[in-house]
């Protein structure tokens, strides 16, 4: 996945492209690719923006597949639960933030 390895550029490497982080990333060196110690990689706000819907769609994902599963627990009877519980439940699953990509 390409925000891991991004992440172990800037985190272990500086965001500096190394000789051991290309041959490891790319398996070889290129011409035409990233030059060692010379490139590095650059963060837009378009890349932040791309990372941010990806990790809200793991969010969301999260939420709603955990509130469905709650919830069918507790209309099977395998989880008893009442009261201000089921309506904390029923918040739960509350996502509230737009769909809409970013831009």
């Amino acid at each position: 996945m390409i925000y891991q390895r991004d992440r172990n550029l800037l985190v272990h490497h500086g965001g500096v492209y190394t000789s051991g982080y290309i041959l490891q990333s790319f398996g070889k060196f290129s011409t035409e690719g990233a030059k060692p110690y010379f490139d590095s990689r650059t963060i837009t706000k378009k890349y932040v923006l791309e990372l941010l819907d990806f990790l809200q769609g793991i969010a969301a994902k999260t939420v709603k597949t955990s509130h469905g599963a709650l919830g069918r627990s507790v209309s099977k009877g395998t989880v008893k639960m009442r009261g201000e519980y089921l309506k904390a439940i029923s918040y739960f699953g509350w996502w509230g933030i737009p769909d809409e990509p970013r831009s």
